[in-house]
């Protein structure tokens, strides 16, 4: 079952297990200078280093309507971030219909709310859940990111333009190397990113996973930040949702136990 799909396709790729740990010293990270200059602009692209670092926490709000042929769930969304740790910590609720269902990363132990009780799910469930909503503090904190490595790809078109192609990738250990690759591509033009690749596990098997994207277009400038209000999720090269941004708040505060889900009973 791959619960982060019926939830929100494109961001939850997304437990009590521990994470893995490598048995060997990880690679030394690779970073070429042009993959990094290309990630550089494209964070420029989206706003100030400055506004960008500042960002602690968001909460992002809007609908998701799914293709006629996926299985994704459709309705009214609401997501939350905290990029105060070193890890992101998320919490995603979809209203559907008059049922309302949650994952949290739980810092580290993920659960899943499916409107009557809640379910823990691995760790590295939490590991994938990447906010790529925000591109902006996303890049910023892989370009940040000591253990990760720049490489540049190529060129691709991507929606009729031309678009730089550079993968991000970490492999301190087997989780990061399973799942932390991701291929941005930014506009040649504006440097702004309109694509991820990612991979999306499946909840009880991170090795059980498929390519996913999520394509960015119709950027609005919120407290200095470009955020994408239309964005795109493909699994397996096809569409299955489109989610639209309404209300992007920043530093409003949330709270640390909103990522925790009490396991075993209902919310």
């Amino acid at each position: 079952m791959r619960v982060a799909r019926s939830v929100l396709s494109f961001l939850l790729v997304l437990g009590s297990s521990p994470r893995l740990k490598s048995q060997q010293s990880p690679p030394t990270p690779q970073r070429d200078a042009q993959a990094m200059a290309a990630v550089q602009t494209a964070i420029a692209a989206q706003g100030s280093r400055t506004a960008i670092s500042a960002i602690g926490n968001a909460i992002v709000q809007g609908t998701l309507v799914p293709t006629q042929t996926s299985s994704v769930n459709g309705g009214n969304f609401k997501w939350e971030s905290d990029f105060s740790g070193s890890s992101y910590e998320f919490r995603s609720e979809m209203q559907i219909g008059g049922a309302r269902k949650v994952f949290a990363t739980g810092h580290g132990n993920p659960a899943f709310y499916n409107g009557k009780t809640v379910r823990r799910l691995f760790s590295h469930v939490a590991y994938a859940s990447v906010p790529f909503h925000l591109p902006a503090i996303v890049l910023f904190r892989e370009l940040n990111d000591p253990n990760r490595s720049f490489q540049v790809v190529g060129t691709a078109s991507i929606n009729g333009a031309r678009a730089v192609h550079i993968r991000t990738q970490v492999t301190a250990g087997p989780i990061e190397t399973e799942l932390s690759a991701h291929d941005w591509y930014f506009d040649s033009s504006t440097g702004l990113p309109v694509r991820v690749e990612y991979r999306t596990p499946s909840t009880l098997d991170m090795r059980d996973n498929i390519l996913a994207a999520a394509d960015f277009s119709n950027y609005k400038v919120f407290n200095g930040i470009a955020v994408p209000l239309t964005i795109t999720a493909s699994e397996d090269g096809e569409v299955v949702s489109t989610a639209t941004v309404s209300l992007v708040t920043f530093n409003s505060g949330v709270s640390s136990t909103d990522f925790d889900l009490k396991t075993g009973g209902a919310l």
